[in-house]
């Protein structure tokens, strides 16, 4: 079995309410991790193009970011 692991961070606010108090809005570091694995490797190797995937991490993430 092969893995290729890709993380991210952002930051982004949150606030909860608890029993009806609402918290202030704060902001916290959130870290992504992503695992993919396959039984086999391309012809080049590979599992999979990791900067590929670190792409498609950063697109799914920006609208997160600093929210």
């Amino acid at each position: 079995m092969f893995s290729v692991c890709v993380t991210s961070k952002f930051v982004a606010k949150h606030a909860v309410t608890i029993q009806g108090v609402d918290e202030t809005p704060h902001s916290h570091t959130w870290r992504v991790e992503i695992v993919i694995e396959g039984e086999t490797l391309d012809d080049d190797g590979l599992l999979i193009d990791f900067i590929e995937v670190e792409k498609q991490l950063d697109t799914i993430l920006a609208p997160l970011a600093n929210a």
